[in-house]
């Protein structure tokens, strides 16, 4: 009995190894990103009367298949309005990629506000400019590697706090290599867990 329980484990843990292994077209990306406001150099803008905006960035690693779209969020924007008032300023997103190779870009984008009193909402905008637009205009292209952050619309009123994600899409180019490292975490999360589950099994029928 003790013995075709631990088989059960075995062949779940396999199991689970076969689930998180890549394929072999899967590739990794990893990057960090930070912004600036071309109104004040940083990444924290203030437009008066208790408007402010600002980006916190990121360190993101995005695996799966090569040359398809994959989901990668590249920071978050925090709008405070407090006062009526329309505004307008520039906004440029900088990628860092540590792999695959290594090196860096910068996406421009233009950022319009527009900041009404509630009930009524105002919005701003952060519209890449160039286009960012998949397939085919990236907003950077760092190694093959190409980066497609959404346009962003950030709901304001008056007065409020608005907490938004900047997120988009990359492609990696055919040959990227896949990082084993959360893999491996998961296999060993597995392995761990076959051994507390064979431990308990034998102590619940030793008792």
């Amino acid at each position: 009995m003790r013995f075709s329980r631990m088989l059960g484990l075995v062949g779940a843990l396999f199991l689970g190894l076969a689930v998180v292994a890549p394929s072999a077209n899967a590739g990794t990306v990893l990057f960090t990103t930070s912004g600036s406001f071309t109104s004040s150099g940083t990444s924290f803008a203030n437009y008066g009367g208790g408007n402010t905006l600002s980006f916190t960035g990121i360190a993101q690693a995005v695996s799966g298949p090569n040359g398809i779209p994959l989901a990668a969020m590249f920071g978050s924007f925090d709008l405070t309005a407090a006062t009526v008032q329309a505004f307008s300023d520039t906004f440029t997103l900088h990628i860092t990629q540590m792999f695959p190779g290594s090196g860096n870009a910068d996406a421009s984008a233009d950022v319009t506000g527009n900041i009404v009193f509630s009930p009524s909402a105002g919005s701003v905008i952060v519209n890449f400019n160039p286009i960012s637009a998949f397939p085919l205009f990236p907003a950077a292209n760092i190694n093959g590697v190409q980066y497609f952050p959404d346009e962003t619309t950030i709901i304001a009123s008056v007065p409020g706090s608005t907490h938004k994600e900047l997120n988009g899409v990359v492609t990696l180019p055919p040959g990227t290599p896949f990082v084993p490292l959360p893999s491996s975490a998961w296999a060993g999360m597995a392995l761990f867990g076959l051994i507390g589950a064979v431990k308990f099994r034998r102590n619940r029928m030793a008792a």
